[in-house]
């Protein structure tokens, strides 16, 4: 499944999403490590390097574990990918395992877009869609709200957000 739109947002380009395949492991994990390299403050990747593989291996193996039936998405600008999507379609309602969108391109409405394209298919089915986000993602949080969000329970440092499938979408 490719997606594609015209993005009017902050950036005109044509922004589409399709299924992750093998050919994007390294994406994926450079992607991984970008994020959580600024999340950690640091910048000398040759140190970091090992800690960032093991964690990425983790995450890896927990999704799999709770989530064998997500789908995972890469989102492209042109053919240039920009970031990730990770759905779990449960019945009776959605789960956004992960959603990544690389820093040089934070800010564009990507992850908006994505987001917007996960709550218009939870919409159709009727169902409410739930993620988790940082405490410390503001950001993110700012963003969630906008899109009809709200916190439901806090579990150490993540907050658990839903979104009823009668919101309507924002723009």
């Amino acid at each position: 499944m490719v997606t594609r739109v015209r993005l009017c947002m902050r950036v005109d380009s044509e922004l589409s999403m399709r299924k992750e395949t093998v050919d994007d492991k390294q994406f994926v994990f450079d992607l991984f490590s970008q994020i959580h390299s600024e999340r950690l403050g640091l910048s000398d990747y040759a140190l970091l390097a090992p800690l960032l593989q093991q964690q990425f291996a983790a995450q890896t193996r927990s999704f799999e574990q709770h989530f064998p039936s997500a789908t995972y998405f890469v989102a492209q600008v042109g053919f240039q990918p920009v970031g990730r999507l990770v759905l779990h379609r449960e019945h009776g309602c959605f789960r956004v395992v992960d959603i990544m969108i690389l820093p040089a391109q934070q800010g564009r409405g990507f992850g908006r877009w994505l987001l917007n394209n996960v709550l218009d298919e939870a919409n159709e089915a009727g169902v409410a869609t739930r993620l988790s986000v940082s405490q410390d993602n503001i950001h993110a949080k700012r963003l969630y709200k906008k899109l009809g969000f709200r916190a439901e329970l806090s579990r150490g440092l993540h907050e658990e957000w839903v979104r009823s499938h009668t919101v309507v979408n924002a723009v």
